[in-house]
């Protein structure tokens, strides 16, 4: 269950663990939580902290964040988070009980790439037999994970739109930001901020982007072959067999480790290219 909530949550801008996960296995130790965290932050930390705003873009504020209420008004996230979550994570058939059953038996089990064909009256069946309550269960988690949805979004709506009023101080001008706000201020700017999100969950756009994705696999494959050609003349990079021991030791400290667990430590060089 936490990996649905996580995935789904993740689509709508944020990814957050929640409760229930404790349903679908044991329950998570302090330590594994601390992980996490720590993980988590380690990821955050990965992203460069923004340049601070100059004296001019700080006076723009104001009239940014005014913006910013007006391009993403207050609760259209939830929106957002409510159709992204069901276009992800409502499989087909999903809803009509025997979708819901193979839901249960693919998490259960481990299903989901088995060749093993069910019909909707056996599917059913195992998912009553493994859980007596899951018609109830799987119900209830679906509320619960569209109402942590809107939760989370009501949390996260207000750093989105600080983060849009600085981003618009720092690229518009005064002039440029009233014109802007203008438009918005029209019935037509104002429908236009309220739709466009709500576009961008759209099942319309779903389908576009996985009816691409197979096109798309194929020209990246396409451009690996040339990526590899593009460097095919140079010496491979270095393996631990290829260092001499000076170099090894030397290495090793550079890196704080152990000499002998370089071998560990280095990613072979074939696989660290394109």
């Amino acid at each position: 269950m936490k990996r649905r909530l996580l995935t789904g949550l993740g689509a709508a801008l944020l990814a957050v663990p929640l409760v229930c996960e404790a349903q679908d296995k044991p329950h998570t130790t302090e330590t594994a939580e601390s992980d996490d965290q720590a993980g988590l932050a380690a990821f955050v930390d990965s992203f460069p902290a923004p340049e601070p705003l100059t004296a001019e873009q700080a006076a723009r504020l104001p009239q940014a964040l005014a913006l910013a209420e007006t391009v993403l008004p207050r609760g259209v996230l939830r929106s957002v988070t409510g159709g992204t979550f069901d276009a992800l994570f409502t499989p087909p058939g999903e809803g009509s009980g025997a979708g819901d059953a193979r839901s249960v038996i693919d998490r259960r089990l481990g299903m989901a790439d088995s060749p093993v064909e069910l019909t909707d009256d056996q599917a059913a069946r195992i998912a009553a037999m493994l859980d007596p309550a899951w018609e109830e269960r799987e119900r209830r988690v679906r509320a619960f994970s569209a109402d942590s949805a809107n939760r989370v979004m009501d949390t996260v709506e207000p750093l989105v739109r600080q983060a849009f009023a600085e981003l618009y101080a720092i690229n518009f001008s005064v002039a440029e930001l009233g014109e802007i706000q203008a438009f918005f201020a029209t019935p037509t700017g104002a429908a236009y901020a309220q739709r466009s999100y709500q576009m961008a969950s759209d099942p319309r756009l779903s389908r576009a982007i996985m009816t691409m994705l197979p096109a798309a696999m194929a020209q990246i494959e396409g451009l690996r072959a040339e990526a590899e050609a593009a460097v095919a003349d140079l010496p491979p990079p270095r393996n631990y067999a290829d260092l001499n021991s000076g170099q090894r030791k030397l290495l090793a400290r550079l890196l704080g480790t152990a000499e002998e667990d370089l071998p560990y430590t280095l990613v072979d060089g074939n696989a660290a290219g394109f």
